[in-house]
């Protein structure tokens, strides 16, 4: 029966390894992608996800040089080094700028400036500008007489397109900003700004854009999600290799040291890989991608699916016969229990990362012990297997001698520190802001912050989100809440903002600003004509032309035009009919038109006012709350379920993991100045590896090889877990700052409370 169990097993890990493998897997790198989903309304949500897709496919490259020539023929020689990359499509001055809108809407759709001027009667002053730009000999735009005397159609395409810090020189973008000659040059990805596929062209790419910069002493600046993207999916690659590599080193040299043969290694091992195999197997048949942190932290999977093999070895070791007892059994499976259980509940988390890691750990957890149970008792004789004595030894050494009064002296300071700890913990303050999950280094967001406020961009994260039933009642709304906005803007609470009635008005406003043009020719186009010394034909042709030119733009012309497909992220269509656009902040925002615009939203119906990095943060803390709450059941449902077997021993199983959990928090808080959800996260680790440790040692009455296999376990459990310590991916050093020092204190305090024996004991 043991041969026919472990063929059926081994069937089942070959047909879900395979089937995994038919579908290939996918992989995610975002650390967004950790995040539970916004609670706002449908809108809201669709909005943010549209202007994360669109700003995640932006780059932008800034070059610069002291002197004019040799940054633009950098800029030209950098142009062609990325023109043959096809998930690179170039935003040049031609593609954003000429023709951007047809001209035959220039009566229709006005600058914010003109239409202003107009408004107000300013009629000679708009007279007198398009003098000056008709005689201005380096005008931005030409003036043609006939067709636009006034200019109003440069006068569009100078305000809506490019910031005033961008200009156009010789067929590129330069800025005009920067204290050295800069040029900019703008992409948009074809794909995905998280795929490793993407990443990974466009990395040899960016590559040689530095080679060439070092070379030719210029200097380039980057800005772009896919930078940050790339870096973090890198570091996420580097630490998955750190923290798999020396977990299997370090179970190497300590099963070397405690039996001087590497065959216990292979039955070590085996279990392990099988397990991790399993996990990645049946993760990428149920979640569309696996991250990558799930795998980084995956590789700490090690320290703990090794327990149940160190176990199965050393309880064997220097035996005749090669069975599994009924105690090691009983071990091995509420040692089981306890991990899973303190692991699934990371899968009650409204996290998708969380929920995988859970789902990750919990189902290697299980195939690694079944693993144990099935093949390791078919294996050859294991009497040749013995511990080195000097381990034993090594580890009487270092265990503390029990007795009743450095009993009670242990149980009196765990419960000391663990009273101190919760006081501190209480008086301190949680830190559930993003910047916590940052994972770029600050080298490169000082990059990006230059790159962008040289152009003059700085757009805010918040925006405000208009909905109404049809396009032409959300145009007027979104014009209506222009009103607001410009009045910020003119009072100096608001730099600038980007909407879609700037380009595209209510039919209601582009009739409006054709009567307004209509007065202005009525009134300035004979005194204009007549300054320039233009003939009456000339004048008649240009009347002509306007009467003759009362074009309407409508929504399809509009998501046709360049100008329509670069705004086109902002206007957002629902599944129910109704249309949103994206309203976006720019440059100075001020905490007084913060609360405007917030009480403008509360007051108006269908407008929103959202902030993701606060609702992200707010989503964060409330989940904090909630999943404390989680930690706190679990260990109520495992202390229940442990106390139909231990009754009134009970408490020397959860008094080392739960004084460790508190002390372990509160060296974490002192150090990062706070805590976070992650910490809270990383206490069900050394809830679920403590719980094992304790019931190990319960049920083998303190035997000397399950304290040796403990020991082990410990260590290795510490260079899966405490190697996160390290990291500089946010996520994972919060949960290795929590486990490191938790294990430590678990295996410290629990021979003070359970008595370790050097006897055989070995219970059938």
């Amino acid at each position: 029966m043991r041969k026919v169990a472990a063929f059926i097993w081994l069937v089942i890990v070959l047909g879900i390894c395979s089937i995994a493998w038919l579908k290939g897997p996918s992989f995610e790198s975002s650390i967004m992608a950790l995040l539970p989903q916004s609670e706002q309304s449908p809108y809201s949500a669709a909005a943010m996800q549209s202007q994360s897709d669109a700003m995640g496919q932006l780059l932008t490259l800034m070059i610069l040089h002291p002197e004019v020539d040799k940054a633009r023929t950098a800029t030209l020689n950098i142009q062609s080094i990325l023109a043959d990359s096809p998930i690179l499509l170039e935003q040049s001055p031609e593609h954003l700028q000429q023709q951007s809108l047809n001209p035959k809407f220039r009566f229709s759709v006005l600058s914010d400036q003109v239409k202003r001027r107009l408004e107000n009667g300013q009629w000679q002053q708009q007279s007198d500008i398009a003098l000056g730009q008709l005689f201005n000999p380096v005008a931005s735009a030409p003036v043609d007489l006939k067709a636009d005397p006034f200019g109003l159609y440069g006068s569009f395409l100078q305000d809506s397109v490019l910031s005033s810090n961008i200009k156009t020189q010789q067929g590129l973008f330069r800025l005009s900003s920067t204290p050295q000659p800069a040029f900019v040059l703008f992409y948009r990805l074809s794909e995905n700004a998280f795929s490793l596929s993407t990443q990974s062209q466009l990395a040899p790419l960016l590559q040689q854009v530095k080679d060439y910069a070092s070379a030719n002493q210029v200097t380039v600046k980057m800005s772009g999600l896919v930078i940050h993207a790339s870096y973090g999916a890198n570091q996420a690659k580097q630490e998955i290799s750190t923290i798999g590599v020396g977990s299997v080193l370090g179970i190497i040299l300590l099963i070397l040291a405690a039996f001087r043969s590497l065959k216990p290694l292979f039955y070590t091992l085996v279990p392990i890989s099988v397990g991790a195999m399993v996990a990645l197997a049946i993760t990428t048949l149920i979640f569309p991608s696996v991250h990558l942190i799930t795998f980084a932290f995956g590789a700490g999977l090690v320290g703990v699916a090794v327990d149940y093999s160190m176990h199965y070895v050393c309880a064997q070791s220097g035996q005749t016969e090669n069975r599994l007892t009924k105690s090691l059994f009983v071990s091995l499976l509420l040692g089981l229990i306890s991990s899973v259980l303190a692991y699934a509940g990371l899968a009650l988390t409204p996290f998708p990362g969380l929920r995988q890691i859970a789902l990750f750990a919990s189902i290697g957890l299980v195939a690694s012990w079944l693993t144990v149970l099935f093949w390791l008792p078919l294996v050859s004789n294991l009497s040749n297997m013995r511990l080195h004595p000097s381990i034993i030894d090594m580890c009487q050494h270092l265990t503390p001698v029990y007795s009743s009064k450095r009993h009670l002296q242990a149980v009196f300071a765990a419960t000391t520190l663990s009273v101190i700890g919760s006081v501190f913990i209480y008086c301190s303050s949680a830190k559930d802001d993003l910047d916590t999950l940052q994972t770029s280094p600050i080298q490169l967001l000082n990059e990006d912050r230059t790159v962008q406020q040289a152009m003059g961009n700085g757009y805010q994260s918040t925006f405000l989100l208009i909905t109404a039933t049809g396009i032409e009642a959300l145009l007027q709304k979104e014009e209506q809440v222009r009103l607001t906005l410009d009045r910020l803007r003119f009072e100096g609470d608001l730099g600038n903002y980007l909407s879609i009635s700037q380009s595209l008005p209510s039919q209601a406003q582009q009739h409006r600003n054709i009567t307004l043009v209509s007065e202005l020719y009525r009134t300035q186009l004979a005194p204009f004509m007549n300054k320039i010394g233009a003939s009456a034909l000339i004048k008649q042709e240009a009347q002509q032309s306007f009467n003759q030119n009362h074009t309407i733009l409508t929504l399809s012309e509009w998501q046709t035009s360049p100008l329509g497909h670069m705004l086109s992220s902002q206007l957002i269509r629902h599944k129910d009919g109704h249309i949103s656009s994206v309203i976006r902040i720019q440059g100075k925002f001020s905490q007084a038109a913060k609360s405007q615009l917030q009480e403008l939203a509360s007051h108006t119906n269908l407008v929103e006012y959202i902030d993701p990095i606060a609702d992200i943060s707010d989503t964060l803390a409330r989940y904090r709350t909630q999943l404390t709450m989680c930690l706190v059941i679990a260990y109520l449902v495992v202390s229940s379920v442990l106390l139909l077997r231990y009754r009134k021993q009970l408490w020397q199983i959860i008094l080392p993991p739960l004084s460790a959990s508190i002390m372990a928090f509160a060296i974490a808080t002192l150090l990062n100045g706070g805590y976070n959800l992650f910490n809270i996260v990383a206490l069900m680790l050394v809830f679920g590896i403590g719980l094992d440790m304790g019931i190990f040692i319960k049920e083998s009455h303190g035997a000397a090889h399950t304290w040796v296999a403990v020991s082990l376990s410990t260590i290795t459990s510490l260079l899966a877990f405490g190697l996160l310590v390290l990291s500089e991916t946010p996520v994972l050093y919060h949960f290795g700052v929590i486990v490191l020092p938790g294990l430590l204190f678990v295996w410290l305090l629990t021979p003070f409370i359970q008595p370790i024996s050097y006897g055989e004991s070995r219970n059938a």
